[in-house]
């Protein structure tokens, strides 16, 4: 089977959220956000072991919007997903109502990544937080997942983004993140879209996101949105 993504849960034709994880894929988390008021699916890539590129990956993805028939469709991006979302967005502005960019840095401007940090063990703390303890102490687990990171990080490497999009975006760091943390950074996301580009830096680290109770998504939300 070809690689693609998959929308869980489906989407309904008008008003949705789509969530692009970043690193690792952690989509499991919009199980959280269901009582937020806000229909939230999550872009699910069915190849982990064969990522793509960014710029394949956002096509993938507006492909898939596309064959779901949907409008008005807000993507919210957290850090690699952030990326991909921007490029379903110059794929397909016309299906595109927003984008929320979390916890990325322009890609003129992005933080680079080493294979070398990528063993540290700092670094695999951060990737395996929201990983179940069992999955998180197998080496075997591990050993693949880190395949997977790297070839990820490599995606974001060897990224160069597509032509500027139509669609605005609201761009939102963490306060304690090295790839998010200056507003100053964070506006020259401008140079990426002919529309309206709102900035904000909130408390956090890199995974704010995937923290989010689901009131927190709410607001988060409505602020980016309204």
């Amino acid at each position: 089977m070809t690689a693609r993504y998959v929308l869980r849960p489906e989407v309904p034709p008008h008003g949705a959220v789509v969530y692009v994880a970043g690193v690792g894929g952690r989509t499991n988390v919009v199980r959280n956000w269901r009582s937020s008021g806000w229909h939230v699916s999550a872009a699910v890539w069915t190849r982990p072991t064969e990522p793509g590129s960014v710029r394949m990956r956002g096509r993938k993805l507006a492909e898939t919007l596309c064959g779901h028939q949907v409008s008005q469709v807000v993507l919210l991006g957290h850090s690699l997903g952030a990326l991909i979302a921007y490029e379903a967005a110059a794929h397909a502005p016309e299906l595109v109502s927003s984008l929320v960019l979390a916890a990325q840095y322009p890609p003129h401007a992005m933080n680079r990544c080493s294979q070398r940090d990528l063993e540290r063990t700092s670094v695999l703390a951060d990737l395996t937080a929201s990983v179940p303890a069992e999955l998180a102490q197998s080496a075997e687990f591990l050993a693949l997942m880190r395949d997977v990171w790297k070839k990820e990080y490599r995606m974001i490497e060897e990224y160069e983004a597509s032509e500027p999009t139509t669609v605005p975006m609201a761009v939102v760091g963490a306060a304690e993140d090295s790839s998010s943390c200056d507003e100053g950074i964070l506006r020259e996301w401008d140079r990426y879209t002919t529309g309206e580009v709102t900035t904000r830096v909130v408390p956090g680290e890199h995974t704010f996101v995937e923290l989010l109770s689901a009131a927190g998504v709410r607001d988060l939300l409505r602020e980016c949105c309204s």
